[in-house]
């Protein structure tokens, strides 16, 4: 929760974040969901890697992607082309050893304010965990890589 002594730009990402990740992946905690694991994204490692390309090949071809898998030649350039960028980030769900859910994001600048900003660009849950808690741990790596950054606000594309 968002405390009455943060500021205004503070809660206003707070919202946004909410916003993205609540509309998609509202949370329903189960008994029998086990706690996922949230690591960062190593392009360096092919298991990292292949749980990337699952995650995303599942997002495209679902009813909020294009409808159509990731093209091989799309899957040979993407680790390296994320590797090359600085302002990269990325996190891995897993529940157990099987690939949940993926964040990618990108460090940002605001020009109004001379402070680092985090743009969300995917956020993807594989069908089997969607509606559970994925969207909480999603907003709270989001929440704390922003928190670390002392960044100003959070940025999100949005898929008509």
């Amino acid at each position: 929760r968002v405390g009455r002594n943060v500021s205004i730009g503070t809660r206003r990402f707070c919202r946004t974040v909410r916003r993205v990740l609540d509309g998609k992946l509202r949370t329903m905690t189960s008994a029998s969901t086990p706690d996922p694991r949230i690591v960062r994204i190593d392009l360096n490692d092919p298991r990292h890697c292949a749980a990337l390309f699952s995650l995303l090949d599942e997002y495209a071809a679902g009813p909020t992607g294009r409808g159509y898998r990731l093209d091989p030649e799309v899957r040979d350039a993407l680790p390296t082309m994320l590797a090359a960028r600085s302002h990269y980030c990325g996190w891995l769900a897993f529940v157990g050893e099987e690939p949940a859910g993926v964040l990618n994001g990108f460090e940002g600048v605001s020009t109004f304010k001379a402070r680092p900003l985090l743009n969300i660009h995917d956020i993807a849950v594989s069908p089997r965990w969607q509606r559970r808690v994925l969207g909480v741990i999603g907003r709270d790596v989001a929440l704390d890589a922003w928190a670390s950054w002392d960044s100003c606000r959070c940025s999100s594309r949005q898929v008509p």
